[in-house]
């Protein structure tokens, strides 16, 4: 796999956001015209300017051009920490959608036209974030778990995404490309106040707040690497954390807060590291001649699991915070990946195409139990 695949894999989305809209129906389908702001190139910057000259890695992880199953039922949501939502294109549009753990109560979220994906669920589990191109643009929005009260919280014809809640779930960071590159700006989740907490001429990745609310992490490609960066939430006192070349990835707190972990291409292969959050002990968990991507903290912050491509597939594993302990999850000839934690650490979904298309697993923090829920559907997210 090459270096520009590596990255593109480490953020579909980020690619996403540099390429425009893809319809779900076909290649035949071609995307709408944009009026975005021209995106600048940077050095040694993957230019995905146009979608047939992304990798085919991720053309086959982005959605399924087979038809979808399972229309939405209308089914009260069950308890806390029982709701998966996702991204999908079973009516042809990609729409975002919530259902049940068990795959029952589906019910979609939003109906237009164009894109919509890249949920997040807010810290009170009322509101989903999530990203749209229904102005021929990228913007956040925001929608209630039942479907009311959306609110479009940027408005410009630029390329915004990203979104991540502040633990409050009183502000949502992301990333915006207005000026030509990509910097992170928060805003309130009603949409009010918008602040720019980076200007530069970098691609500045996806954000990641501290569990405390009160440091960013994301990732910044420069002198064509891609390091991890934390700041104070109101883009004060920026640290460089690593001297390395990186990945994309979304880089992952503990959720203690006093450990990051993010993946980082050395070698030749992508591993996954961590750091303590001021820049110490940095230690290297993965080491194998293969690819790791997407580490991802157990709420109990004891675990990590990620996916990998070690078995000469894109599987599922989980290890140790130290890195001992490693354990493979799933095992089959198609993609798996990446994982999403329930809210009690005890069962991880995925999206797999081991079924010829892309459909929401969920299974046992330990592997067993494996099930599909019967839908379609990417961008993953569990409801807290």
């Amino acid at each position: 796999m090459t270096m520009t695949s590596k990255i593109a894999l480490g953020v579909l989305l980020f690619a996403l956001l540099v390429l425009g809209s893809r319809r779900c129906h076909g290649d035949d389908q071609q995307p709408p015209a944009t009026t975005a702001v021209p995106v600048k190139t940077v050095e040694g910057m993957p230019s995905f300017t146009d979608y047939d000259a992304m990798p085919q890695e991720v053309d086959e992880l982005l959605c399924p051009t087979t038809a979808m199953t399972a229309e939405p039922t209308a089914v009260e949501p069950t308890a806390a920490g029982e709701q998966i939502v996702f991204a999908s294109c079973r009516n042809g549009e990609d729409e975002v959608f919530v259902m049940n753990a068990d795959g029952t109560g589906v019910r979609q979220l939003t109906d237009n036209n164009d894109f919509d994906g890249y949920p997040v669920w807010s810290p009170d589990r009322e509101r989903i974030a999530f990203i749209s191109t229904s102005r021929n643009d990228w913007e956040v929005s925001v929608i209630g778990v039942d479907g009311t009260g959306l609110r479009r919280l940027t408005n410009n014809d630029a390329l915004d995404g990203h979104p991540s809640w502040s633990p409050d779930g009183k502000r949502i960071a992301f990333t915006s490309t207005r000026d030509g590159y990509s910097n992170i700006f928060v805003i309130n989740a009603d949409g009010t106040d918008l602040q720019q907490l980076t200007d530069n001429d970098r691609w500045d990745g996806p954000p990641s707040w501290s569990p405390n609310g009160k440091r960013i992490a994301f990732s910044r490609f420069r002198d064509g690497d891609v390091e991890i960066f934390v700041m104070n939430a109101d883009g004060t006192d920026l640290q460089q954390l690593t001297e390395s070349n990186g990945l994309f990835d979304p880089p992952s707190w503990s959720p203690d807060g006093k450990r990051i972990a993010f993946t980082s291409t050395r070698d030749g292969y992508s591993y996954i590291f961590v750091i303590n959050a001021d820049g110490t002990d940095l230690q290297q968990l993965t080491d194998n001649d293969d690819d790791d991507y997407n580490g991802s903290w157990s709420p109990d912050g004891d675990r990590i699991a990620f996916h990998s491509d070690r078995d000469g597939d894109i599987e599922i594993f989980v290890m140790n915070a130290d890195g001992t302990d490693l354990q493979q999850l799933t095992d089959n000839d198609r993609w798996d990946g990446p994982p999403s934690w329930s809210p009690d650490g005890k069962r991880i979904a995925f999206a797999s195409d081991r079924d010829g298309d892309r459909e929401v697993f969920v299974m046992n923090a330990d592997g067993t139990g494996l099930y599909s829920t019967g839908q379609k559907g990417l961008f993953i997210s569990w409801g807290g």
